[in-house]
C-alpha cells in the first residue's frame, strides 16, 4: 500500500518510542513522506535530541521505561525552545481531558493507520503554520 503525504510541508519530526520495531516503522513512514526524523528509545535521549535537533513535532509513546511519558510531555514543553508540537501515541485510551493537561496536540491510540497518521501530521502542522502567521 502506498502512502502520501497529506501536506507538502516536510517537518522535523522526534520519534519517542521504546518498541524498536515500531520506531522503525514509523521512521520508514515519515521519511517516505518527506519528513527529517530522529528517534529514541528513552525519555532522556529524546529530551537530548531534542534540545540538539530541535523538531516541530514529537510522536509520544507514553509508556516508556525510565520516564512516564506524561513527566517527558511536560518537560518538553518546558525545556525545548521552541516548543514541539506533541502527539501522543499511546496503547491505551488517553481522554480529552489528559490530552489538554499534557499539552498534547493529538492523540493516536494504537494500533493505528498510517494514513490516519499522515493526516494528522498534516493537521497539527497546518495548526503550527496558522499560528505562527497569527500570534495571539
Amino acid at each position: 500500500m502506498a502512502h502520501r503525504t497529506t501536506s507538502s510541508a516536510s517537518l522535523r519530526v522526534l520519534i519517542v518510542e521504546d518498541d524498536e520495531s515500531n520506531s522503525e516503522v514509523l521512521t520508514l513512514l515519515l521519511e517516505m513522506g518527506g519528513h527529517t526524523v530522529t528517534a529514541a528509545s528513552t525519555a532522556r535521549d529524546a529530551l537530548v535530541r531534542a534540545e540538539a535537533d530541535h523538531p516541530e513535532v514529537v510522536l509520544l509513546d507514553l509508556g516508556l521505561p525510565d520516564m512516564d511519558g506524561r513527566e517527558i510531555s511536560t518537560s518538553f514543553r518546558a525545556t525545548t525552545t521552541p516548543s514541539p508540537r506533541v502527539i501522543i501515541t499511546s496503547g491505551s485510551p488517553v481522554s480529552p481531558s489528559e490530552a489538554r493537561r499534557l499539552g498534547a496536540d493529538a492523540v493516536l491510540e494504537k494500533p493505528f493507520d498510517p494514513d490516519r497518521l499522515l493526516e494528522v501530521l498534516a493537521a497539527v502542522a497546518s495548526r503550527a503554520d496558522e499560528k505562527d502567521r497569527n500570534p495571539a
